[in-house]
């Protein structure tokens, strides 16, 4: 269980210093371009977990510039969304895919993270969950003035929407 939190707290460090290192990269200090930084995060999971059954995916669509802090927030929000699939979706390495979109709907960011495992039980209780990962992600989109939807079927789907005006 220690090794499960510590590496819980790595993951946060360093979804939180990706955004860093593509806010000191980008031309403005002000904005961020999250399809690159999501693509980033993506590409860490791949790289720090072992080689298994398991694919992470990711479809960006558009260019969205977004401000530090809701960076922050909404690769923290992918981060426990991603860990949670891969930990509990996908017991004794079942084969599966793990699916990160971000696109921009109306005046919206509109993120999506799915997964084909095994699901939820339909007693699970999004606004009561029994872990703390899931209480981040309520906390974190609740400050961005965002809703959150889980829908389980035919895949186990995380719906993120975040207002455009928001965003910076």
């Amino acid at each position: 269980k220690m090794t499960d939190a510590l590496r819980a707290a790595e993951d946060r460090i360093n979804a939180i210093a990706l955004v860093h290192e593509h806010l000191y990269g980008s031309d403005s200090l002000a904005s961020i371009d999250l399809q690159d930084y999501l693509e980033g995060l993506v590409g860490y999971y791949q790289a720090t977990r072992p080689a298994g059954a398991v694919r992470i995916i990711h479809e960006m669509s558009g260019k969205t510039a977004v401000g530090l802090e809701p960076a922050v927030h909404i690769g923290l929000v992918v981060n426990e969304l991603v860990l949670n699939s891969m930990k509990h979706g996908f017991p004794d390495r079942k084969e599966g895919t793990i699916a990160v979109r971000l696109e921009e709907v109306d005046d919206a960011i509109q993120l999506e993270v799915s997964d084909d495992g095994v699901g939820f039980r339909e007693c699970f209780d999004i606004t009561a969950p029994p872990s703390i990962g899931i209480e981040i992600v309520n906390a974190l989109v609740g400050q961005l003035n965002g809703t959150i939807q889980l829908a389980r079927s035919p895949t186990t789907t995380w719906t993120v929407t975040i207002p455009v005006r928001d965003r910076k």
